[in-house]
């Protein structure tokens, strides 16, 4: 601040600091906490895809959405969350009549890493590749599809869509590229404890349902199970 000789101020210099970038930021890290918390006591893909949607939310306005998981065997994908917004309303849609198994051209591109941002459906040719699901009488204007990844292997993709043109910015994109790098870990977690009780369970009908007697002894040859054919000899 400077002064004249009778002390009134004539001059004064600030410094001003925009703290938008941090306060998202902020945002997104306590966003991404409290969705850490929740994967941890979910015991399936789908129940993760419900929260991961939840959190989108938080960080930028969608009106639909889909999240598909890839399986690394047999090249298909399966969609575990799909919603869109009908009559003002957000609804659950089933996605098996719309979305082919195979990985679209665009989810193809987001699982390579070059994740997908449209903002003007009317002037972007890559809207010709989008799949249509939900609302017949409306399409998406605004589209943000990226891969989630587990180090170099492809799990999924999440795709979130308004009916705005111009909805989503470069910093929503980065937002959900984000989500998806700190939801793959408990996704791929849910998903081989999903597998695993699978496994269990067609292993379980196997020995139960065998004709050939079985059982299960230790190093010692205690025997510690056998199955109904066994107890029939």
């Amino acid at each position: 601040t400077e002064r004249d000789q009778t002390g009134e101020i004539i001059a004064s210099i600030g410094i001003l600091q925009d703290i938008t970038e941090r306060k998202r930021l902020e945002q997104r890290a306590q966003v991404f906490a409290e969705l850490g918390n929740k994967l941890t006591t979910v015991t399936s893909a789908a129940e993760a895809a419900e929260l991961i949607a939840g959190a989108a939310a938080q960080l930028f306005e969608w009106h639909s959405c889909n999240i598909r998981m890839l399986d690394s065997l047999t090249g298909k994908m399966s969609a575990l969350v799909c919603y869109d917004t009908i009559g003002g309303v957000l609804q659950r849609i089933n996605p098996e009549s719309s979305f082919p198994s195979a990985p679209t051209p665009l989810e193809t591109q987001a699982m390579e890493g070059k994740a997908i941002l449209i903002v003007d459906r009317e002037t972007d040719e890559r809207a010709a590749l989008l799949t249509s699901f939900g609302d017949p009488n409306a399409r998406s204007q605004s589209v943000m599809i990226v891969g989630i990844r587990s180090g170099d292997q492809a799990l999924g993709t999440l795709s979130f869509q308004s009916y705005r043109k111009h909805a989503f910015t470069p910093r929503d994109l980065e937002d959900l590229q984000a989500l998806a790098g700190y939801c793959a870990a408990g996704l791929e977690r849910v998903q081989s404890y999903e597998r695993l009780q699978i496994s269990e369970s067609q292993l379980r009908t196997i020995w139960e349902q065998a004709a050939v007697a079985m059982r299960l002894t230790d190093s010692q040859g205690l025997v510690w199970m056998v199955n109904p054919a066994y107890c029939e000899l």
